[in-house]
């Protein structure tokens, strides 16, 4: 089946506890809740948001042109939209990049780790992805543990351009054999 059929079929994924959606404009208000936290876009490409314009630029021009490679993550139980996952495939190589915010008030909960791992779990399963990439700033300690616990292996460093200045990210991997290999 082609690709964008199956990430169309995989608009709505459920874990145990969470719910992983499309993001719509209507979502702005939550988007902005992490996208205004100082502490949550420190690792990320995103500048702080001051005002929820902003936000809604984000989401008009980066997210929803490309709605059908991100994904919101709700919290089930209280219905909060808590972050964003986004996976990008290369349809020559057939490897996937893999990237994740949360908003801080959810951190240290495992969401991160069960959002990314059902995202895995569909570029294995579904996507016939061979492998899985995904990158942390050198001080996101956190992202790191997320990527471990999802079976990922650390492979070196790549340098990346990041806010006006240039940084060697930490760079992890999953094969398709790796994850077959640990179930």
């Amino acid at each position: 089946m082609e690709r964008n059929s199956i990430l169309e079929q995989n608009q709505v994924m459920e874990t145990k506890r969470l719910l992983l959606r499309k993001i719509t404009m209507e979502d702005a208000v939550a988007v902005f809740a992490w996208t205004s936290q100082a502490e949550t876009v420190r690792y990320d490409n995103c500048n702080q948001h001051q005002s929820i314009d902003e936000t809604q630029k984000l989401i008009a021009e980066e997210i929803l042109p490309r709605n059908h490679n991100n994904w919101g993550i709700v919290e089930k139980h209280t219905g909060t939209l808590i972050g964003r996952a986004t996976l990008f495939v290369d349809e020559k190589s057939k490897i996937a990049v893999l990237s994740w915010v949360l908003n801080k008030d959810y951190w240290g909960k495992g969401y991160a780790p069960e959002a990314a791992k059902r995202l895995v779990d569909l570029c294995f399963q579904e996507l016939n992805v061979l492998g899985i990439q995904a990158l942390h700033h050198p001080e996101n300690i956190n992202s790191g543990r997320v990527m471990k616990k999802i079976g990922m292996k650390h492979t070196g460093k790549v340098l990346q351009s990041f806010k006006e200045e240039l940084l060697f990210f930490d760079y992890w991997c999953l094969t398709l054999e790796e994850w077959r290999k640990n179930g």
